[in-house]
């Protein structure tokens, strides 16, 4: 459940007046069986009122500062539920370094590949690399969007954890 939306930073560049966000809300969430509603973190083109997107070009960023302590190894998971478009709207997690500033994405270490085509939330896990450890890093959700053809929904994400372990 995505209810601390107060630790995440948000930055969203777009060229023209039509914004994909990320907003935290209860437009769309991963949802057990005894479950009748929830909240999650997804992109909207209307203020977190819908899970959608309009076509225009756009990227968004929800960034989580997280101190990878020595002694312990990370997983990072997550449900996710995005279609948008192979190659041009996509999701993507990147872990980039606690001082640069968000619009530097790209010097950071992609922790996933592009993520697209998929219209059921799905879980996501994966290992925190080792050089990570004893560094503080935000954890970047990306989203991209051309103003080609898009397939709704865009992305959106669940129950995010940053899972230590002993090593």
């Amino acid at each position: 459940d995505e209810d601390a939306g107060s630790e995440f930073s948000y930055y969203t560049y777009d060229w023209y007046d039509e914004k994909n966000e990320w907003k935290i809300g209860s437009a769309t969430a991963y949802l057990e069986e005894e479950e009748t509603s929830g909240r999650s973190m997804y992109i909207s083109s209307d203020n977190g009122a819908t899970h959608s997107y309009v076509n225009t070009y756009c990227f968004s960023m929800a960034a989580l500062l997280v101190e990878f302590e020595p002694g312990y190894e990370y997983r990072l998971e997550f449900d996710y539920l995005v279609n948008g478009e192979y190659g041009s709207d996509v999701f993507k997690v990147f872990a980039l370094d606690a001082t640069e500033d968000l619009e530097n994405y790209y010097n950071g270490l992609s922790l996933t590949d592009e993520i697209y085509g998929q219209e059921t939330w799905a879980h996501f896990s994966t290992g925190i690399p080792a050089n990570l450890i004893g560094t503080t890093k935000q954890i970047i959700f990306y989203w991209k969007n051309d103003s080609s053809t898009g397939n709704q929904p865009p992305a959106a994400i669940d129950n995010t954890q940053i899972i230590p372990t002993t090593c």
